[in-house]
């Protein structure tokens, strides 16, 4: 497919509409990161413009998992020592990348106002992107929080494991609470059949109906491999079906 021609702004004009959408999973270990990676790739594959922000601040891996070596990382955008701009990273299929802090100098988590003015500075990029994918840390933690509401649209990792259940839980209740968002995407991965991803994202309606959350699956509520369940999602986010979540009250 051919790739749609790149935004640039023109100076003085008001700042570009980014699509941005933030993965999270309430613990470690279900493939968050290679989930945020494969739908970039999925995405830019659709001809559409990609930047991938790794904001998990304290051990970041985006970069470790492409095999890249950024030469400058989030951490140097947030200290004032680069633009955003210059710490764009080339990553596969067009994607573009900004790393975070090496895990040598793990970065101290920004408050709400810095991560409001992180997000809408990528709209305000001379070539902004038409969708930005923010890779969070697990759990819940304030930044993981306030970016997730900063974003306003959640997509959350999770497989079948009881204690991915309860720390998804925890994640949902947690941003219902504090933010008043009830509606959020779920990708069920390390599935490996329809029926398990549709009897995990069933399980997680009934734990979360007391919370009166809609938690919904890409491909028209179908749950099968993670892999078909990307391509999905990325298909209805390019074809304009789907939002993946809006923060109520």
């Amino acid at each position: 497919m051919s790739r749609q021609p790149s935004r640039v702004r023109v100076p003085g004009a008001a700042p570009a509409t980014v699509q941005t959408i933030a993965i999270a999973s309430g613990k470690g270990g279900v493939g968050q990161t290679q989930t945020a990676i494969d739908l970039a790739c999925a995405l830019a594959a659709r001809g559409r413009r990609v930047i991938l922000l790794d904001a998990s601040f304290a051990l970041p891996n985006v970069d470790v998992a492409l095999g890249l070596a950024p030469p400058r990382t989030l951490h140097d955008v947030l200290a004032g020592r680069c633009r955003l701009s210059e710490a764009l990273l080339a990553g596969p299929g067009g994607v573009q990348l900004i790393a975070g802090a090496s895990a040598a100098a793990p970065l101290a988590e920004p408050d709400a106002r810095q991560l409001g003015g992180l997000i809408q500075a990528f709209s305000e990029l001379p070539q902004a992107p038409d969708v930005l994918l923010i890779d969070l840390a697990p759990g819940a933690g304030p930044a993981v929080l306030g970016m997730l509401h900063a974003a306003r649209e959640a997509l959350l990792v999770v497989n079948d494991e009881p204690a991915a259940h309860a720390d998804a839980l925890a994640l949902l209740r947690s941003l219902n609470q504090r933010y008043g968002m009830t509606r959020f995407r779920l990708l069920a991965n390390m599935t490996f059949a329809q029926q398990e991803g549709q009897a995990l994202h069933e399980r997680l309606l009934r734990l979360s109906e007391p919370l009166a959350l809609l938690v919904g699956l890409p491909g028209g509520g179908q749950a099968g491999l993670a892999e078909r369940g990307v391509e999905r999602l990325a298909h209805e986010l390019v074809a304009g079906r789907l939002s993946l979540g809006l923060a109520g009250g």
